[in-house]
């Protein structure tokens, strides 16, 4: 009897964590690729039709950006913490976004490339071209200082990578 307990309650929560809704990407469809000089165009959207493409969720991102010139980016899973990736090892990293300056920070995994290094505050924060995510516009963007008006290019940033609005 107490055996059969155990496999009720193991299939139990086997049910549980399988049926946990899957988050698709939050990305504009007609808004989901970003430029960079190095790499070409990158696809924030599309991974596994929408399933896996990036997802932000509050103050980190998770899912994968398609680059043709170098592969699948991983910019994380969900923090081992559930709050922010302390990017300490190669279990627990991803990219975070600061909650009040929309700054990214940490790192993403590419096979083909190995680490991408977000956090560009040390290198370009005297310039004030940090890459940062425009929480009112919704957008993503590398040189902040070059906003323009909700819906255009940025020409210098050169990203029309833009978030949707939860429903």
């Amino acid at each position: 009897m107490e055996y059969r307990t155990r496999i009720a309650f193991v299939a139990a929560c086997l049910a549980v964590a399988g049926s946990a809704p899957a988050q698709s990407s939050n990305v504009y469809a007609n808004k989901k690729f970003a430029w960079s000089e190095n790499v070409g165009w990158t696809n924030w959207a599309d991974a596994n039709s929408r399933a896996d493409g990036v997802f932000i969720a509050g103050s980190y991102l998770t899912g994968y950006i398609w680059g043709e010139n170098i592969g699948w980016i991983d910019v994380g899973r969900i923090p081992a913490n559930g709050v922010d990736y302390q990017n300490l090892n190669n279990t627990d990293y991803g990219v975070n976004i600061d909650p009040v300056t929309g700054t990214l920070s940490g790192f993403a995994w590419g096979e083909n490339i190995g680490w991408i290094n977000f956090d560009t505050l040390a290198a370009l924060g005297a310039f004030n071209q940090e890459a940062e995510f425009d929480r009112p516009a919704r957008r993503f963007r590398g040189t902040p200082g070059a906003r323009t008006s909700a819906g255009s290019t940025s020409t210098t940033a050169r990203t029309t990578c833009r978030i949707a609005r939860p429903t």
